[in-house]
């Protein structure tokens, strides 16, 4: 036998707000943050400059830390992410001089996003957060 009608119809709704949840909401992983705003991007994971070519207008750079190697493609940038830094790193300062939203000192930040992610960057909240997985 079926449902009756009104248990019939919350079980619709119920199955309909659960299928248009994510299937797994990740905390956000928390820095220094650098600037105002926000950004949201893809993530490239570049480690060395001889692997900036890697990077695309419009990406969020994630590196351990930035040198003046990476000046050059800090204009195309959505946004910036290091694992070590403080206020006064080199990436903190190039994005306060860019305008470009950043957090800097996310200690785990490799076991939080992978390279092809889509993040959000907040300046504000000092906080990385992954929007959706690379497949």
């Amino acid at each position: 036998p079926g449902l009756p009608p009104n248990v019939a119809r919350l079980a619709a709704i119920r199955n309909a707000v659960w299928s248009a949840m994510p299937a797994r909401v990740e905390a956000p992983l928390h820095g220094i943050g650098i600037g105002k705003g926000s950004a949201v991007g893809t993530a490239r994971i570049v480690q060395h400059p001889d692997e900036i070519d890697r990077l695309a207008d419009g990406d969020i750079l994630l590196s351990i830390a930035t040198t003046t190697a990476f000046n050059a493609v800090f204009p195309l940038l959505a946004g910036v992410v290091t694992q070590q830094g403080g206020l006064l790193s080199h990436a903190a300062i190039l994005s306060r001089e860019l305008e470009l939203p950043a957090v800097v000192g996310v200690t785990d930040l490799f076991d939080g996003v992978r390279d092809g992610d889509v993040i959000e960057v907040d300046a504000a909240a000092g906080a990385v957060r992954v929007v959706s997985r690379a497949d």
